[in-house]
């Protein structure tokens, strides 16, 4: 399995749209796997109003509907695919692109020894070095913090268009698996 995102939208796509939001991936990968989700018809919601409430703080936007990808596997050029795919799907509405984990930057090497980053590291101690790595991107990228099911401090991220744009030529530019 390779990297997955999600278009949200702050309205609900009509027949015509849905189609075309289709052709626009096809264009790039015809092999991701894709969903949509319309917050008034899905008996599960892939956001619940939880995370909605996360995103609407930072951002003012009601997520209305989702438009899911996913590769089916995993090297440099499907990232590319799938970022330059959310960001055609994304652009036509001005939806926001949920990457569905944190953009990691590239922390100091005593962090990636064995599993610590995974396992002891909290969010507060990789964000000087997230902040650093996109001080100097544009757009906006907002930070969702959680905690983690072993009780550490962790964050998602959210962006918007131009962000997005400029991320896909960023030399760390990753999607998130």
């Amino acid at each position: 399995m390779g990297p997955t995102a999600t278009v949200l939208l702050n309205h609900v796509p009509g027949a015509e749209e849905v189609q075309r939001l289709g052709q626009l991936v096809d264009e790039i990968s015809p092999h991701f796997g894709r969903s949509l989700g319309i917050l008034e018809t899905d008996e599960y919601h892939e956001y619940p109003e939880e995370d909605r409430r996360e995103i609407l703080l930072p951002t003012s936007f009601h997520v209305r509907s989702w438009y899911s990808l996913d590769s089916p596997t995993n090297g440099h050029t499907e990232h590319e695919q799938l970022g330059r795919a959310c960001l055609s799907v994304a652009r036509p509405p001005q939806g926001l692109i949920d990457f569905g984990g944190a953009l990691l930057p590239h922390p100091p090497a005593h962090m990636l020894q064995g599993m610590w980053l995974w396992e002891h590291v909290e969010w507060s101690d990789v964000e000087p070095f997230f902040s650093e790595m996109v001080r100097s991107i544009p757009g906006a990228v907002f930070t969702l913090p959680y905690q983690t099911a072993g009780g550490r401090s962790w964050a998602s991220h959210v962006c918007d268009v131009q962000f997005m744009a400029a991320w896909l030529t960023h030399p760390w530019f990753h999607m998130i698996k």
